[in-house]
């Protein structure tokens, strides 16, 4: 690897893992021309044929595959060197990058990010918004914020919140429908998260309760739901949050569980001493405590 650049062995990787150049780039946030170019430049520094093309996508040659896991193992001593440096920065100022869901990022964290900035204005926050974890090993984000009780072992965090959950409908729907009686679901219709919550057991118990013909409407993403719901479609199942933005919903009934899910605050082991993301981890801990403190009050 005398004499290359160390980025394009990254491109290498990302179109050997997602097997096409339109997947890297959506990885590295570059258009697939540029894939194209880089991974056509590093053959020919090399000398190689690093990847056979074919409609279906990119595989590994037998060069290719015989680099992949030292190019891989070159990649991940690079992020903990980074990581690790990382972890010394004594200063209350950078960027911290939090990766979180739409309905924690628009409904439940704005205030504490408000708050958060606030008290320490020369920190800098960068928001992604998406349902699947951020890989912390390769520094995607520096923090998660995420719904559920299930996290990788790479992680390290704490609860924040537990999430209660309540049964919603516009009440443009509500009408002409018969009375709502708690736990009782026939003659209505439903929107309700798809199996990508599934292991959420205010959901997986609910979808027991309801026939097939009953659930309209499936999404992947609660503010979806929640604004599916505004337009009348029927009844969703809402983190109680995003209920609380209003907008004509009716809240019919809380829906309760043993061991509720809950919101948790993550970061990667070699970042728990930076300062920025150890003030930042500590400052959302004692606020959602104090919210929850005033709330019983």
């Amino acid at each position: 690897m005398q004499g290359q650049n160390w980025d394009d062995f990254r491109y290498f990787l990302n179109v050997a893992r997602s097997g096409s150049l339109k997947g890297a780039g959506a990885l590295m946030k570059v258009n697939q021309s540029t894939v194209f170019r880089r991974i056509n430049s590093l053959e020919g520094k090399l000398q190689v044929k690093l990847f056979s093309r074919h409609k279906q996508g990119y595989t590994l040659t037998e060069v290719g595959e015989s680099i992949f896991k030292d190019v891989e193992g070159i990649e991940n001593v690079i992020h903990s060197l980074v990581r690790r440096m990382s972890g010394q920065d004594v200063s209350l100022n950078g960027r911290i990058k939090i990766s979180t869901t739409a309905s924690i990022a628009f409904a439940w964290l704005p205030k504490y990010l408000c708050a958060f900035q606030a008290t320490y204005p020369d920190i800098k926050l960068d928001i992604e918004v998406t349902q699947k974890h951020a890989n912390l090993s390769t520094r995607e984000a520096d923090v998660v914020i995420s719904a559920g009780n299930s996290r990788s072992d790479k992680m390290i965090g704490r609860e924040l919140s537990p999430i209660e959950f309540v049964l919603c409908a516009h009440e443009s729907y509500i009408k002409g429908k018969p009375k709502w009686k708690t736990g009782q679901y026939q003659g209505f219709e439903f929107l309700m998260p798809n199996e990508f919550f599934s292991g959420f057991k205010v959901r997986d118990n609910l979808m027991k309760k309801l026939s097939h013909d009953q659930v309209v409407l499936l999404c992947d993403q609660f503010s979806g739901l929640y604004n599916f719901c505004l337009q009348g479609m029927g009844v969703a199942l809402l983190p109680k949050y995003l209920y609380q933005k209003g907008g004509g919903l009716v809240m019919l009934e809380e829906i309760t569980v043993h061991n509720p899910e809950h919101i948790w605050i993550m970061t990667h082991p070699d970042l728990k001493h930076t300062a920025r993301i150890k003030v930042f981890m500590e400052f959302m801990r004692k606020a959602v405590k104090t919210d929850a403190a005033i709330s019983l009050k």
